[in-house]
């Protein structure tokens, strides 16, 4: 179980001494999405990308995707 509250995620086993508020969708800026049948989990940053590029005058630049092997598997 996965617990959200001011910005502070804890996890825990026992579900008893926690409440479930359901799903967190944004942590320190951090959007979390995802798809539990697929086992899909991905953050993105790029609100907060735009924030600071807009806030140093530079969100007109011209933007490149960054490659990453296709079907790439993290292993932790």
């Amino acid at each position: 179980m996965i617990l959200y509250v001011d910005d502070i995620l804890m996890a825990s086993n026992d579900l008893e001494t926690m409440k479930d508020i359901g799903d967190a969708s944004y942590v320190l800026g951090v959007k979390i999405y995802g798809n539990r049948s697929k086992r899909v989990l991905g953050l993105s940053q790029k609100m907060y990308a735009k924030n600071v590029l807009e806030r140093l005058k530079m969100h007109n630049l011209k933007s490149i995707s960054t490659p990453l092997e296709k079907n790439h598997r993290h292993s932790f």
